[in-house]
């Protein structure tokens, strides 16, 4: 009986199995939370570039100028803008003339682990012309 009781007070290592086994469990997760908010700030800056390149078009009116405004937006990003189409719109219900300005892009992830290859995106954003 008393060989019994001591093998059951021994647990010495029994925390460090359990720790053992759910760490690849949470290193999962926390790899998939980062790579998750990686491609989300991708697409919120897409979504900023698609903004400011509406901005532009809408005041100056030169798509040059507005693509440079986007293509700046996203550059210290992980974006890389494959197209920006721009499309004027007219009239409507209460006449008002807007510019509609659609940028696709593409971001690599940053770890890879479960997303392989570029991921693509879109955006567009409108803006009334003054």
């Amino acid at each position: 009986m008393s060989r019994l009781f001591r093998l059951r007070k021994n647990e010495k290592g029994q925390s460090l199995v359990e720790f053992a086994l759910v760490l690849p469990l949470l290193i999962l997760i926390v790899v998939g939370i980062i790579e998750f908010g990686w491609l989300f700030n991708g697409k919120i800056t897409l979504t900023s570039a698609a903004r400011e390149g509406a901005r532009v078009a809408a005041i100056l009116k030169d798509e040059t100028t507005a693509t440079s405004a986007v293509n700046q937006t996203a550059a210290l990003s992980g974006l890389t803008i494959t197209d920006v189409d721009y499309n004027y719109i007219t009239g409507g219900p209460y006449n008002v003339n807007k510019v509609r300005v659609t940028v696709e892009g593409s971001m690599d992830p940053l770890v890879g682990l479960f997303i392989s290859g570029p991921v693509s995106m879109e955006a567009d954003a409108y803006m009334r012309v003054e």
